[in-house]
């Protein structure tokens, strides 16, 4: 019946495991970065780019410039953002008649607050386009209890994404940006509460290791799916950055339970969607967030129709066999959600790390 495509979101998938702590040296939590390191000062970000709101009755595309103030930590301000060149369309165009004349922003400055890998939240937003006088909105106006700037790489991003619902004087409408910083190297992570550490002392350059292991994603109701070859290659950051696990290949895979048995489905083609985030606490767990695997179900008895997806995402915890110097990481009574219900992420022989006993986490 031809391949379908399986996605699975797998959060914290065992690459984390080579990676040691050291001792804290200072308070963790979410960092503005610059260049992957917290900063030290407050720093003045530029943005540019476009927007659009979309409703019932049409909408307005506008082009815009923002600053964005970054206090070190994790709170900041936008202390300006100028729309132009607006263009209406729709119904509040064909037939209200309404153009957009200028545009300013109001509140200023929106509250921002970086949440991590999610983005950063600007609070109380308000933008006030004036129309011309023949039309019956008499302005057009856009607000928001809050817009969320996403990064498409929230280590260092090259842009940032809005995507919500705001408020405007022709009803409810969706928001779509796209933003692109002005200077490159800026970014909004969530920091460990710990450090690498090689032979006992924190690392201060960036560091490679390689992890290799097997790995099994089923349930006894629906299957899944099993690799006997996993490899991957991740990089240990200094300070509280934590690390990302930057490649990661599939081999021996085959799929196990109902999956195979019952609906008679193949798997090959198995991918990651990378960088994964590590991000070690001081207690010698490695959290890893929002993983993505994607795979392609073969066979042509495979009943499970044409474009099915299967999927699985939770949040994972890779454990360590030794907290100052480990050279195996597993995964314990690790859960994802699929589509046949929670579903066991599990290494039979545990995951090795190459070189093994050499970094650890303080």
């Amino acid at each position: 019946m031809g391949s379908r495509r399986i996605l699975l979101l797998l959060v914290g998938a065992g690459i984390v495991g080579t990676m040691l702590m050291a001792p804290a040296m200072a308070s963790a939590g979410i960092e503005w970065t610059k260049e992957k390191n917290p900063i030290t000062t407050t720093q003045t970000l530029k943005i540019q780019g476009a927007f659009k709101t979309q409703g019932e009755y049409g909408g307005v595309e506008c082009n815009a410039e923002a600053d964005l103030k970054l206090v070190p930590g994790k709170t900041g301000q936008v202390t300006s953002f100028q729309p132009s060149g607006c263009q209406t369309f729709g119904f509040i165009k064909s037939e209200l008649g309404c153009s957009v004349v200028s545009g300013k922003s109001e509140k200023l400055p929106w509250a921002l607050t970086n949440t991590g890998t999610s983005g950063a939240v600007a609070a109380n937003t308000k933008i006030h386009l004036l129309t011309n006088p023949g039309c019956i909105l008499y302005g057009y106006e856009i607000t928001a209890a809050s817009l969320t700037f996403v990064p498409n790489n929230a280590a260092e991003f090259q842009s940032l994404q809005v995507n919500g619902k705001v408020e405007t004087s022709a009803g409810t409408s969706t928001m779509t940006a796209t933003f692109t910083p002005a200077t490159a190297g800026y970014g909004l992570v969530a920091l460990g509460s710990g450090v690498w550490i090689e032979k006992l002392k924190p690392i201060t350059t960036n560091k490679q290791i390689s992890i290799s292991g097997d790995l099994r994603i089923s349930n006894d109701e629906g299957g899944g799916f099993q690799c006997g070859k996993v490899s991957m290659e991740a990089t240990l950051y200094p300070g509280y950055l934590g690390g990302e696990v930057t490649s990661m290949s599939f081999a021996e895979c085959v799929t196990v339970g109902a999956l195979n048995n019952i609906f008679g489905c193949g798997i090959e083609n198995l991918q990651a969607s990378l960088p994964w985030q590590l991000l070690p606490t001081a207690t010698g767990r490695i959290p890893i967030p929002d993983l993505a695997i994607t795979g392609t179900l073969t066979g042509g008895g495979c009943a499970l129709g044409a474009g099915y997806q299967y999927w699985a995402n939770g949040s994972v915890i890779a454990d360590i066999d030794n907290k100052l110097a480990f050279s195996k990481l597993s995964f314990g009574e690790a859960y994802v959600q699929t589509p046949a219900g929670w579903s066991r992420l599990k290494s039979n022989s545990g995951l090795g790390v190459t070189p093994a006993a050499t970094y650890g986490i303080g």
